[in-house]
């Protein structure tokens, strides 16, 4: 069973891009969507699962902190020493400790390191994490397998990871270009959900080299639930280009070559992109 043929390379339809935004002009935002995904033969950057800015983090996580802070030092100290309970006085440091805790899982992001790159008309992206201390995911045809450093072990994948097109598809509704200072510009596709118009997907270029692309989704229970509402859009996937079409590979371990034979799957062909290492 071959199951690592890639069609998603045939369907250039989903490119199709909405250019009739006065603010486009004469530029053929169609064809050159197109033409930068296809220029771009490997890369290496960083894939984030949930981006969440620093301000945005800064807006959420300091209020808590300096509340933390003030309890700790302050409230805390002074409840013990005006009624000599211990309990008394740890009890606001566990509270407003948890709503810290909460507050950072909320505006965390998972961050992986990411190299993607193209090989016979087939689409590899293998992805790892900070100095490849803990798991390795290659992803290529409809197979996304986990490598677990420290047991030496393969798996199959269940993470959530990167549209296979880099989210370049997503350009194609109501585009508007905006071009900023030192060669920058900026490509937004809009949508509209309830009568609101918000930002679904930017590519972000510097003399026309892709920077970065957001994409913006909702969560996965309005998803199911069909529910697009502008409020519960805080998913953001995102892309940093760092180098586009080196001279650069990633090795990965050989025996996922044994774990693809034993789960009939056709390994990944070993190029110039990719090599196999014991």
């Amino acid at each position: 069973m071959n199951i690592y043929e890639d069609t998603q390379m045939q369907n250039d339809n989903e490119f199709h891009a909405n250019a009739s935004n006065g603010n486009i002009e004469n530029f053929d935002c169609d064809t050159f969507i197109k033409s930068t995904y296809k220029s771009i033969n490997s890369f290496y950057g960083v894939f984030y699962d949930n981006y969440t800015t620093l301000k945005t983090m800064l807006i959420w996580r300091l209020p808590f902190l300096i509340a933390f802070l003030g309890v700790t030092f302050f409230l805390a100290p002074f409840t013990y020493s005006t009624s000599s309970n211990i309990f008394a006085a740890l009890f606001p440091i566990v509270v407003v400790g948890g709503m810290n805790l909460g507050i950072y899982q909320l505006t965390k992001h998972k961050k992986y390191n990411m190299f993607y790159y193209k090989y016979k008309g087939k689409l590899v992206t293998i992805y790892w994490d900070k100095n490849r201390k803990k798991e390795l995911i290659i992803n290529f045809g409809d197979v996304k397998l986990k490598y677990y450093l420290k047991h030496k072990i393969w798996d199959e994948s269940v993470d959530l990871l990167c549209n296979r097109k880099l989210y370049f598809n997503h350009l194609k509704n109501n585009l508007v270009i905006k071009n900023k200072k030192d060669g920058i510009k900026l490509i937004n596709s809009y949508n509209y959900d309830y009568g609101k118009k918000y930002i679904e997907t930017t590519l972000k270029l510097q003399n026309d080299i892709p920077l970065s692309i957001e994409h913006r989704l909702p969560r996965l229970s309005d998803r199911v639930e069909k529910s697009y509402n502008t409020i519960n859009r805080n998913i953001v996937r995102r892309i940093d280009f760092i180098e586009i079409n080196k001279d650069r590979f990633v090795e990965i371990p050989k025996s996922i070559i044994a774990f693809c034979e034993k789960n009939n799957i056709q390994p990944p062909e070993e190029n110039e992109y990719l090599h196999y290492v014991d």
